[in-house]
């Protein structure tokens, strides 16, 4: 049965379902209605874990085994991985334009002549994070660039590749595409990434089977959630995950887009189940895979130091057990990854990753959107209607980024002094689930995607229910900017801002008052000796 929910609708069922979630958890948690009557908890357990269902049914446009793809992530995903030897972090869209020069089909070859391309560094400067485009012909007469690198049979696979993509997309989705930000995932990404695209040859069939790797890895969440917390956590974490931020069309329907995911919710639910070293192992995986889930063991390093400080022996080996585990894995990875991929690499990569933070997007999220937001009339426009628009904006947002980071150091400075107390005053997986919320204040940003990530802070639900509230209030939000049309800049500041005010109203919640400034000031209290 094919079920097609257009956008407006899914919003609305998502955003209804939040809303029925927040009242079904009031009433769980007011004690006139809910005490000594067993039946009504049981029942709003129930009811969440109905409202679990429905949410992840929702995220997949109800479609779970034949979701939509997403042809535009899978063209970077596939053919970045497949042929990371030749292309690297580079070459994608110059090498692409290269194969296509060569197409039988003369309006093939037309657009490639004419095509301005993503500049993903290979212009040496002349293009800047501003303009990012740069004109594919200067790269399409050159054979070193490209064509050399290749094998014949390699080549002649990676031409039919790039068909099979530019045929299953619009002529005007395949120009957008040659624009975009190119191959992105770390070398430790790649290994199983290019493992898979180099066994399964392109088809239709194939890359539904790829698509479904994610819809099992959801499942695998899921399973782990259920296992270590239960089935209403797990149920109010999924709600958290797929009702309140993005749909499935933002990055479902490629290849291997929810693998950090996975690995990040095994580590905290191995940690919750005090398997310390194999949850550090999980969590090193989830950082090689895509960096930023190293922030989510910033809780359990503060927490080692502490308990250095206090000589607390046992917490001690916890967390340097769980270290050990992030350290082996994370070792082991980038082992693996030089050895297949060799020592350029990781430079590559970092290269890479430089020029992509610079990025200015509409769709990221975090404490700067915030702070640079109406910083000047330039900087505050969101709706462009050609791109040469956007160039004044970039322009004024970097400008207004270099002026707002001192209140940027400032704001993060009192996050920190929420943050580390609270993860200081509760449990070694309690503290990766406050780690999370620690995400939207780095200095990079991430797309808003990402933030599938507050499924792991949805984990706190089992230690206190009270953290559902500011959780579901970034639902209400989100639901609310979507359904009623928020340009996209205007909507992605609304939701860093809720996001940021979110993590700390849950650090605050973590914390009694008083065991807050005890454990704030015994960190810098000298010790007696």
């Amino acid at each position: 049965m094919n079920i097609n929910i257009n956008e407006s609708t899914l919003i609305q069922i998502q955003l209804a379902i939040v809303v029925v979630a927040l009242l079904v958890i009031l009433v769980r948690s007011y004690p006139r209605l809910s005490d000594g009557k067993v039946w009504l908890t049981r029942a709003c357990n129930y009811a969440l874990v109905g409202l679990g269902v429905f949410a992840l049914l929702a995220y997949v446009n109800f479609q779970p085994f034949s979701p939509r793809q997403q042809y535009r992530d899978s063209f970077h995903y596939y053919i970045g991985s497949k042929y990371f030897p030749e292309l690297g972090y580079t070459r994608l869209y110059a090498c692409v334009a290269r194969a296509e020069a060569e197409s039988t089909d003369p309006s093939v070859r037309i657009s490639a002549y004419s095509r301005l391309i993503g500049d993903i560094g290979i212009a040496e400067g002349q293009a800047n994070v501003v303009t990012r485009l740069v004109p594919a012909r200067r790269y399409i007469f050159d054979d070193a660039f490209c064509r050399s690198r290749f094998s014949a049979l390699r080549w002649d696979n990676f031409k039919s590749d790039v068909a099979f993509f530019h045929s299953r997309m619009s002529d005007w989705n395949w120009t957008a595409t040659q624009g975009d930000h190119g191959f992105n995932p770390p070398p430790a990404w790649t290994l199983m990434g290019g493992f898979i695209s180099n066994m399964i040859p392109l088809s239709d069939p194939a890359l539904m089977g790829v698509t479904l790797i994610d819809i099992a890895l959801l499942f695998g969440i899921i399973a782990c959630m259920v296992w270590a917390f239960g089935l209403s956590t797990a149920a109010f974490a999924v709600i958290i995950g797929t009702a309140t931020i993005d749909s499935w069309d933002m990055i479902g329907g490629s290849m291997l887009r929810f693998d950090w995911l996975f690995m990040a919710i095994f580590s905290i639910c191995t940690m919750k189940r005090e398997h310390y070293v194999l949850a550090g192992a999980a969590l090193g995986y989830a950082a090689m895979l895509r960096l930023f889930p190293a922030v989510f063991a910033l809780g359990p390093f503060a927490g080692l130091l502490y308990a250095v400080y206090k000589r607390q022996h046992d917490l001690k080996a916890t967390y340097a057990n769980f270290f050990a585990g992030m350290v082996i894995s994370s070792a082991v990875l980038v082992a693996s990854a030089t050895a297949v991929y060799g020592g350029d690499a990781y430079k590559g990569f970092f290269d890479n990753s430089k020029r992509h933070a610079a990025v200015i997007a509409l769709n990221n999220v975090g404490l700067r959107q915030v702070l640079v937001y109406g910083f000047d009339e330039k900087s505050h426009q969101r709706t462009f209607k050609t791109l040469d628009d956007r160039i004044p904006w970039r322009t004024a947002i970097i400008e207004a980024r270099k002026k707002v980071a001192p209140i940027y150091v400032a704001v993060v400075a009192v996050a920190l002094l929420l943050f580390i107390p609270a993860a200081l005053s509760c449990g070694p997986w309690q503290s990766v689930a406050l780690s999370a919320l620690f995400v939207p204040f780095m200095w990079t940003e991430l797309a808003s995607y990402y933030y599938l990530l507050l499924m792991i802070a949805a984990t706190l639900f089992a230690d206190n229910w009270k953290v559902a509230f500011p959780l579901l209030g970034v639902g209400v939000v989100s639901g609310i900017g979507r359904l009623y049309g928020m340009n996209m800049g205007d909507f992605h500041v609304l939701l860093s801002a809720v996001i940021c005010i979110g993590a700390l109203v849950i650090w605050w919640q973590i914390n009694t008052r008083t065991l807050f400034w005890r454990q704030a000031l015994s960190i810098f209290r000298i010790r007696k000796t």
